[in-house]
């Protein structure tokens, strides 16, 4: 018989490090080493087992855990989760119990050695064979877990980019009320191929910039349930692949135009509007209205099946939070028509967002963030609203005061000096004074906080026909516009040729095309 060889370790790190060594190096099922056995220095064999278990539990915490991802969206799964609890209670239970294993080790005669192995073993044994009781007791259930309790949906309907016009329903608004439900997970309206490319509508606001950093803040999952027909249907209804894609030059308004709210109604805008009995009534108006022949009535056929295919999409997403709460961001023409094809559904309960109750003052204006600050005030002062004639301008000079406290610069400046055209308080003279001293700065030269832009090859987004202009090219423009109030046409034209000079080919046909509909003849 072969003589075991005795290997001499001074103490439990270089037991550790053996052990990392043949993990790193180690192919298949390599047996453990014999030198890690055979320690006779201050190690026992119990203790060098409860060590690499340690370990093991450690290298697995760190392969499995991370920001979580799901099918659509972020997810964890109950295995990481899992792993993650074991290595993090486990770690400090082995830190404590290996260095008693090692004095006990040292004196195998002594009857509180002795005491101190048998207590030790027992504890440990008991992590291992009582820890999914002991976890159940203390944790709440993961998303899997099957509860007894329904799934509650929340369907929060919204009307899109309309937070940037009304204080009632500003972008803080929905962060708080967030904070108040609490969901396990969130569902937005995009379907999932173009959310998996980080690719969103343009015009919805509420999606990409508020529920978005808010679920990548508090780390709640999001899935995309929209549906979108495909390319060919598209083609055969609107003659067009991709009924997202705007013309060449945008209309004024409607389908496929600029977005502006023109109802005084919007800017005074309740979180929970979508409950009220006139706003179902103008949906259920439209999507029960009569058949209309031909392509007329393709629009309401479609809405009702997307619709349908958004809340099938729902139930999945349901299926896997079961016993918790569920929020629905969709744009309010949806709401209903969802809740409707899941009434009855076995273990969901509808709940309506007004349950939880709206936002305090102090609520929300905690929520407030500067990227909303500059959106609010860049989408009423240099879109196209201002046009409507239909502005919150209390609100917007709160906001500007806010920007011109928080963060003054050339992009607050010209936000200032637009909003005192806008008003009448500042003279063509005065405000091309201001625009030519600002046009001088150093950080004229960066782009907008917010822009709305998508396609980075146009000049224009959804609500501005010069949105893809940067600070220093918008000066160029506001100040041709004011040389034109004032018949100093040959100083427009020459603003007008150097801005254009910057531009590519397709964004300098643009700026022609807007020029005296939004330049020449806006204020």
């Amino acid at each position: 018989m072969a003589r075991k060889r005795n290997y001499r370790i001074r103490d439990l790190s270089e037991v550790q490090r053996l052990f990392e060594q043949w993990r790193q190096t180690r192919r298949g099922k390599t047996r453990i080493p014999e030198e890690l056995w055979s320690a006779r220095a201050t190690t026992s064999k119990s203790a060098i087992l409860w060590m690499l278990l340690c370990n093991w539990l450690k290298v697995s915490s760190s392969r499995q855990t991370g920001p979580p991802c799901g099918c659509y969206g972020r997810d964890r799964s109950p295995r990481t989760q899992l792993i993650g609890k074991m290595s993090l209670r486990h770690h400090t239970t082995f830190r404590v119990s290996i260095p008693l294993l090692a004095y006990a080790e040292r004196r195998p005669q002594s009857t509180t050695a002795a005491l101190i192995r048998c207590i030790t073993t027992c504890v440990l044994g008991a992590v291992f064979l009582f820890q999914p009781t002991l976890w159940s007791m203390s944790e709440p259930p993961s998303p899997t877990q099957v509860s007894s309790r329904p799934t509650r949906l929340v369907v929060l309907g919204v009307s899109h980019a309309a937070q940037l016009v009304a204080k009632s329903y500003q972008p803080a608004v929905f962060r708080a009320f967030f904070d108040r439900v609490r969901p396990a997970a969130i569902c937005i309206e995009r379907d999932p191929e173009n959310y998996a490319r980080h690719d969103f509508y343009e015009f919805t606001y509420e999606q990409q910039n508020i529920v978005i950093p808010w679920a990548e803040q508090t780390r709640t999952p999001v899935f995309p349930v929209d549906w979108i027909p495909p390319t060919d249907d598209q083609l055969l209804a609107w003659n067009t692949p991709d009924i997202g894609v705007p013309g060449f030059l945008r209309n004024p308004g409607g389908f496929q135009g600029f977005l502006a709210f023109e109802d005084a109604k919007d800017l005074v805008l309740n979180l929970f509007f979508a409950e009220s009995p006139d706003s179902r009534k103008e949906v259920d108006s439209w999507y029960d209205s009569a058949r209309a022949p031909g392509r007329q009535d393709f629009a309401r056929r479609l809405e009702l099946y997307r619709t349908f295919m958004q809340a099938m999409r729902v139930r999945n997403v349901a299926e896997r939070f079961k016993g918790q709460t569920l929020l629905v961001v969709v744009g309010y023409m949806h709401k209903y028509d969802i809740e409707r094809s899941l009434t009855g559904q076995k273990d969901l309960e509808i709940v309506q967002p007004s349950a939880f109750g709206a936002p305090t003052d102090e609520e929300i204006q905690k929520q407030v963030t500067l990227p909303d600050l500059f959106a609010i005030a860049t989408f009423n002062l240099l879109g196209v609203q201002p046009l409507t004639k239909n502005v919150a301008w209390e609100w917007v000079d709160e906001v500007l005061a806010q920007l011109e406290s928080r963060s003054p610069g050339t992009e607050t400046a010209l936000l200032r000096t637009k909003f005192k055209v806008l008003r009448g308080t500042a003279t063509p003279q005065g405000a091309l004074a201001n625009y030519a001293e600002l046009i001088q700065r150093p950080d004229a030269d960066e782009t907008f906080t917010y822009t709305g832009v998508i396609d980075r090859r146009r000049v224009d987004s959804f609500f501005d026909p010069f949105g893809d202009l940067t600070i220093r090219q918008r000066l160029m423009l506001e100040l041709a516009r004011e040389n034109a109030k004032i018949h100093e046409l040959k100083q427009a034209e020459s603003w007008k040729n150097k801005l254009s000079s910057s531009l590519s080919e397709m964004q300098r046909s643009q700026l022609q095309g807007y020029w005296q509909r939004y330049v020449e003849a806006a204020p």
